[in-house]
């Protein structure tokens, strides 16, 4: 029983860091001033 709830919190960790990652890369995204600084670099 313990096992399984450590996988559960396991995918949910991993759900929570790719929902993170891809949430803050759409904002990169729509973000025109941060788009124009990292082109410039």
């Amino acid at each position: 029983m313990g096992q399984i709830l450590n996988l559960t919190s396991t995918v949910a960790d991993n759900f929570a860091l790719v929902a993170a990652s891809l949430l803050s890369y759409r904002h990169r995204q729509e973000n025109p001033y941060q788009k124009g600084v990292r082109f410039e670099q």
